[in-house]
């Protein structure tokens, strides 16, 4: 009789909002009108089913109908396994028309099948406000930005209206103004990397000029914040395989997995995991590393992988090491592990433990365990060596870091 196997279930639960908090739709964010922005969740994967890239967060409904803003569906990139969190981000645009905006979106299946909490981006277009007429007499002089205070990459709209003047340049502090002669009313979109003062610059009929000046102050980055990395198990033989796991907080814009510099993800997303199994022996070095707009953030572990001992033939019947391993490879200061050995072989003449070189235990018997709790910081090396009667010697090493 076939055994039915059960599904698994597919489920999603918001996390928090990165950014464009709208408190519930209490406080909708204002932006300009027609401004490209990029509205960000942290999401869970709260079901069964490992999502890959045939899931997708797509747009479900609005409000109104500007209320899509242009966004396209997002696909999942890499694997998001049950329990884990990812972050989403959509490109949207602000609608032209002022007005209240709330667009709904909501995960998606490979088989079309929508699931899990609904999310939405809420923002407001504020109507523009109306101008004084200017006096009947005399230039009149406007010069105005939509907001004067950013985030690094987001991006400002400078507009000007001048009447009754002989000349008219827009350009940012620093730059000749010669070389930006603008039209009396036009609009500029800028995205200063640092704080920046924009300037107007008036000629008037009589040959006099005035300055004035808008400053836009980009607020400080502060270097993406690793918030985990695991790399286990710490040690593997050839054939098996670890999983590297990894959540990235704060503004990074690129996010890449490597193993001895071989690249395993590049475009990696905040938070997720990858398996990776490597190919023979030796020691693997697996670096996480997050850039963003404040800085470089990077982090590495280490992982052994070892080879099956191999027994040799002596006089007396064959010898070998059938299983040496620690348990845990990674240790506070102080801390214990757990050594477990396995031997045979009757040409063996004497068995011992060290560590660093030095000697731990002697005499082994053929199976056992001991701990040890190493009070230095660093990697430690423990060996295990069987000398044989003909003088020859087999060992295995296992490897421990100490923070």
């Amino acid at each position: 009789m076939t055994q039915a196997t059960t599904p698994c279930t597919d489920g999603m639960k918001w996390v928090a909002d990165l950014n464009l908090d709208d408190q519930n739709m209490k406080a909708p964010p204002a932006l300009a009108a027609g401004q490209r922005f990029l509205k960000g969740w942290r999401v869970r994967n709260s079901g069964t089913c490992p999502w890959d890239a045939t899931y997708r967060l797509v747009y479900v409904q609005g409000n109104v109908p500007d209320a899509w803003m242009g966004g396209q569906p997002v696909p999942i990139q890499g694997t998001v396994i049950a329990g884990a969190t990812c972050d989403l981000s959509v490109t949207l645009t602000a609608p032209t028309t002022p007005g209240v905006y709330q667009g709904t979106w909501q995960m998606q299946n490979g088989q079309g099948q929508l699931f899990g909490e609904r999310i939405w981006v809420g923002i407001q277009v504020p109507a523009p406000v109306a101008a004084a007429p200017p006096p009947a007499s005399g230039p009149s002089i406007r010069f105005m930005a939509d907001r004067t205070q950013i985030q690094p990459g987001e991006r400002v709209v400078i507009s000007w209206a001048v009447e009754g003047v002989r000349e008219v340049y827009f350009y940012a502090q620093g730059e000749p103004w010669q070389s930006h002669g603008v039209t009396g009313q036009e609009q500029r979109t800028v995205q200063p990397a640092a704080s920046t003062t924009y300037e107007l610059r008036v000629v008037k009929l009589d040959g006099s000029v005035e300055t004035q000046q808008i400053t836009v102050q980009v607020a400080a980055s502060a270097a993406p914040v690793i918030a985990q990395f695991n790399v286990s198990p710490g040690e593997v033989m050839v054939g098996g395989c670890v999983n590297v796991q990894w959540n990235i907080q704060g503004a990074a814009s690129l996010v890449r997995v490597s193993v001895n510099g071989a690249s395993l993800w590049d475009g990696a997303p905040l938070s997720g995991s990858i398996q990776h199994c490597p190919p023979g022996p030796g020691n693997f070095a697996y670096t996480l590393e997050g850039l963003g707009p404040g800085g470089l953030a990077r982090a590495q572990r280490d992982v052994r992988a070892t080879a099956p001992a191999t027994a040799v033939a002596a006089a007396g019947g064959p010898a070998g090491i059938r299983r040496f391993d620690a348990s845990p490879t990674q240790l506070a200061r102080n801390g214990c592990t757990l050594f477990t050995w396995e031997f045979e072989g009757g040409s063996i003449q004497s068995a011992r433990l060290t560590r660093n070189g030095a000697q731990l235990q002697a005499d082994l018997p053929t199976s056992g365990q001991a701990m040890d709790c190493p009070g230095t910081p660093g990697r430690m090396v423990y060996r295990l060596e069987l000398r044989l009667v003909t003088g020859q010697m087999i060992a295995q090493e296992a490897y421990v870091d100490v923070a």
